[in-house]
């Protein structure tokens, strides 16, 4: 009820509280899986999740890393970046 002929959730411009609610919500297809869109029985937020979403420096946030090759296997270059506290610290 809160965001009935709301564009933002707090006041009536665009803030911080707007953008961490939106990433919380851009993951609810992973947290609530199903066949339908999770935000279905809640038409204001979904409304609103859409404006946020649509929004122009969403789309290029969505574009970042989209063109690079990320390593995929787990070599032992990849355990010590992840991991360095396993292992010792040469000798200098």
């Amino acid at each position: 009820m809160h965001l009935k002929g709301r564009d933002f959730i707090v006041a009536n411009e665009y803030s911080i509280v707007d953008i961490s609610a939106w990433g919380w919500l851009d993951r609810a297809p992973r947290v609530l899986p199903g066949d339908t869109d999770p935000l279905q029985a809640f038409p204001n937020l979904q409304r609103w999740f859409r404006a946020i979403d649509s929004r122009l420096a969403v789309v290029k946030a969505r574009a970042v890393g989209k063109d690079h090759a990320f390593k995929k296997e787990m070599d032992e270059e990849t355990r010590r970046a992840l991991f360095p506290s396993n292992y010792a610290k040469a000798a200098s």
